[in-house]
This record gives C-alpha cells, sequence and structure tokens, in this order.
C-alpha cells in the first residue's frame, strides 16, 4: 500500500515537471491521482471535486467542521494516537510544516484520528501536548472509524490500508498528506515519511498563498 501511494505521488510530481508550471499546482479529481492543470481559475469545471464536509471534536473539545477550514489552506493526515510504525514519522514532518507557517493564520493542519473510541478527546489531548501541538492551529480530530475511512477516501482521495500492511497491532491508516486549498479542491498528495516530500509541501504551500494574493 505505502509502495502504491508513494508511486503515485512521485507521478504527480514527474508530470508536474512536464507542464512548466506555468499555472502553479495541479487538482486531482478522483483516487487515481492524475494531475490536471488549469491556466485560470475561470477553466475550473463546475464538477471539480472538493472535499466534503464534516463535523467532529478536537483534541480541546471544540467542534470543528469542514467549513471552518473554507477560506484557508489545510494539510490533512490519517493517523491514530497509539501507532508506532509509520505515524511518528509523519508527525515529525508535520512538525516541520507547521514550524515553517508559524503565525501563518491562511495555514491549518489537520489530523484526523482512525483510532474510534481509543482516541478520545482526552487521549488526543494528551498526544497533542506530549507532541507540542498547538490546537489553535493543528486540530487532532476524532470520530467512527467508518466515517473518517469514508472521509479519507470520497474527500480526501486517499485509501486506508490494512492494519496488516504497516505492523501487526496496527490499525488501518496511511502515512500520505493531502494538501487541499480554500475551495476545498485537493492539489498536493505526499509521503508524510519524507523528508523531501515535507520540503516540497512546504513549498506548495507556499505557492498557494501567492496564487490566493495574485490580482
Amino acid at each position: 500500500m505505502r509502495s502504491r501511494a508513494l508511486c503515485s505521488a512521485l507521478l504527480a510530481v514527474l508530470a508536474g515537471c512536464g507542464s512548466g508550471g506555468s499555472a502553479g499546482l495541479p487538482y486531482y479529481a478522483d483516487a487515481s491521482l492524475e494531475p490536471r492543470w488549469y491556466a485560470r481559475a475561470v477553466d475550473l469545471p463546475a464538477t471539480l471535486h472538493r472535499t466534503g464536509d464534516f463535523a467532529l471534536a478536537d483534541q480541546t473539545g471544540r467542534r470543528i467542521t469542514a467549513a471552518d477550514l473554507d477560506g484557508r489552506i489545510h494539510v490533512a493526515q490519517f493517523f491514530f494516537s497509539a501507532c508506532g510504525d509509520v505515524c511518528p514519522l509523519v508527525h515529525r514532518q508535520l512538525g516541520k510544516v507547521a514550524a515553517a507557517y508559524h503565525g501563518e493564520p491562511r495555514v491549518v493542519l489537520v489530523s484526523f484520528s482512525v483510532g474510534g473510541a481509543m482516541d478520545s478527546t482526552t487521549t488526543l489531548a494528551r498526544f497533542g501536548a506530549a507532541h507540542d501541538v498547538d490546537p489553535s492551529r493543528w486540530h487532532l480530530l476524532s470520530g467512527a472509524r467508518a466515517d473518517i475511512a469514508r472521509l479519507a477516501r470520497d474527500s480526501y482521495l486517499v485509501g486506508l490500508g490494512r492494519g496488516a500492511d504497516y505492523a501487526r497491532d496496527s490499525v488501518a491508516h496511511t502515512e500520505m498528506l493531502v494538501l487541499v486549498d480554500g475551495e476545498r479542491h485537493v492539489r498536493g498528495v505526499y509521503n508524510g515519511t519524507l523528508a523531501l516530500d515535507a520540503e516540497q509541501l512546504i513549498a506548495d504551500i507556499r505557492t498557494l498563498i501567492a496564487e490566493r494574493t495574485r490580482p
């Protein structure tokens, strides 16, 4: 599962290189993660994929909805607090992203827990405190496993592997990170265990900020 996801991300990067970069970041319309470029915002098809609605509690107990992210760039992750395989690597790279945009209100990180009942608000609050997660900028969200899996697949276009794809006592999750613009369009997918991908994600967020501020 990890190798397939990594191949998709690499293909997207290679396709981006071939585009000449004249239209900025690509858009992703489905789980094939085939990048598509549009020269102008007016060229976007009305049916272009957008992430869907959700309403979940974060580590402070605050109710966070998809509408709270509208107009802001966000990075989505799917993890669980007790994960001891790829999640620590991903959190290390996400920490770099958070540090790069510290104090930037237009950028927020959202980590969806696939842990279900074992990742309660209290558990996620404890996890966030242990990992220096700023709750005003980085939301750790919990919900029913089936709902989170559906959100990953249908909204963020990344499937969750089997727990056995990672470690013996693991549950289904993914190391992929998803970049979403302020209009809910998926604009990038990255392997969160790789420093190179984290650096690219940081650069791509900068591109999206510039895209939003262009006249």
